[in-house]
């Protein structure tokens, strides 16, 4: 059991894990902007520490930062809550190189996850049925031709959240659709790196939480 961790994260999603770290007995450290200095998670922690600049990059999404004040208040672990660093790969990499544990999917887990051609790939090595798409260069994807049934969904390969979509009824809107996703792709995460799905216009998702404790024993949480 940790008895001490700091909280990668600002405002609800903080106050949540403070919440239940009190129950389970853990102190926390919160870190704030100047901006977040009367916030309830700020009140709420064990310790604080002030995040000095006012831009992200400079405050909840600066890595070494973060780390360095996880040594400095002599802390066991940094959960990241969800959101910011959370889905990281080099911060989760960075907070176990510095001895620390950090909350979330290894390392590995989060590139895999990332990446949604890989995470397909990977899927479909398990002989799992995905959605029938196409990976490859906007060349080759513009060109290819077994590409003829619509509507098609733009996707970015590194995306998530909605952004780097975009939804083609007919082919001739297909080059528009494709130069504005990788555009969206390249400003929100910095990889253009588009492929290609059947659109699903009444599809649901079921998503399904799953909690390990870092030695291969693992839950579903139905």
């Amino acid at each position: 059991m940790f008895k001490k961790i700091l909280i990668a994260n600002r405002g609800e999603i903080a106050v949540r894990i403070i919440s239940s770290a009190r129950k389970m007995g853990i102190q926390t450290v919160a870190i704030y902007a100047a901006d977040d200095a009367g916030s309830l998670h700020v009140q709420m922690a064990d310790e604080a520490c002030l995040l000095p600049g006012t831009q992200l990059r400079e405050t909840y999404l600066n890595q070494d930062l973060i780390i360095g004040l996880a040594l400095q208040y002599r802390v066991e672990a940094i959960h990241p809550g969800y959101g910011f660093l959370s889905e990281n790969a080099c911060f989760a990499a960075k907070v176990e190189e510095a001895g620390l544990v950090f909350v979330g999917a290894t390392p590995e887990q989060i590139d895999l996850m990332g990446e949604k051609t890989k995470a397909i790939g990977f899927v479909q090595s398990l002989d799992i049925p995905v959605i029938p798409g196409k990976h490859g260069t906007e060349e080759e994807l513009l060109h290819d031709p077994e590409l003829s049934s619509f509507p098609l969904l733009v996707k970015a390969a590194a995306g998530g959240g909605g952004k780097g979509m975009q939804v083609v009824e007919r082919a001739a809107d297909l080059p528009a659709a494709m130069q504005k996703a990788r555009r969206q792709a390249e400003k929100y995460f910095g990889d253009g790196t588009l492929f290609l799905e059947k659109y699903m216009a009444e599809a649901r998702h079921i998503e399904v939480q799953v909690m390990g404790d870092g030695t291969g024993d693992a839950v579903h949480l139905f």
